[in-house]
């Protein structure tokens, strides 16, 4: 190949189209929804008020239960990556195979 046509190859985005579509309608578009719909006030029980508001947000940071919920989800994470990468790596950090 030449340089012009290795430029210019597009094999391996015709190859990665269906995953990034898969990627793109299962994980980007829902959570743009989730981020528009944090903006809106809550009047009711499943009854929303389309508007433009940072009341959602202000409750998030300000409430000791999100924050509680926050910490206690980060802290699994961390336990979970550490037990993870324990089993995984051993103790001395080098993976069986390279040991």
């Amino acid at each position: 190949m030449t340089s012009a046509t290795k430029e210019t190859d597009l094999r391996p985005w015709y190859l990665l189209s269906p995953a990034l579509l898969a990627i793109t309608l299962m994980i980007v578009v829902p959570m743009c929804f989730i981020l528009v719909y944090s903006f809106y006030e809550n009047i009711d029980l499943a009854v929303d008020k389309v508007a433009f508001q940072f009341g959602n947000w202000q409750e998030l940071f300000s409430d000791n239960y999100y924050h509680n919920a926050i910490w206690k989800t980060l802290w699994m994470a961390i336990i979970g990556c550490a037990v993870n990468w324990n089993g995984a790596f051993g103790a001395d950090g080098w993976p069986a195979a390279l040991r």
